[in-house]
C-alpha cells in the first residue's frame, strides 16, 4: 500500500484520472442485474482518497468541477424552472 500511495500522491491529476477511468468501468460491471453506473466513480475516489489523501487535485480543479457541475444541472433543469415560474404569474426577473 505504501508503494501505491507513493505513486498517486505526488501525481493528482493521475489519480484523479484513475478514479474515474477505473470507476467508470467498473460501473460497467453487472451483478445479478445491478450496477452502479456512474456512481463507481464515487466510490472509487473514495478508496483512492482514503488510501493516498496527498493526492488531492489542485483546487482549481475542484472549483471547474463544481462550476461543470452547476452549469449541467442549469442546462438540464433550466426550462423547467422557468416554466414553473410562468405558470405562477412571475417572470424570470421577478
Amino acid at each position: 500500500m505504501d508503494v501505491l500511495r507513493g505513486l498517486l500522491e505526488p501525481q493528482p491529476i493521475l489519480t484523479l484520472f484513475l478514479a474515474i477511468g477505473i470507476g467508470y468501468a467498473l460501473g460497467e460491471v453487472s451483478i445479478r442485474g445491478f450496477s452502479l453506473g456512474v456512481g463507481a466513480v464515487l466510490f472509487v475516489g473514495l478508496f483512492l482518497g482514503a488510501l493516498a489523501p496527498g493526492a488531492a487535485p489542485p483546487a482549481i480543479l475542484q472549483s471547474i468541477g463544481l462550476v461543470l457541475f452547476l452549469y449541467t444541472v442549469g442546462i438540464q433543469y433550466g426550462q423547467q424552472f422557468v416554466a414553473g415560474r410562468h405558470r405562477r404569474g412571475r417572470t424570470p426577473c421577478q
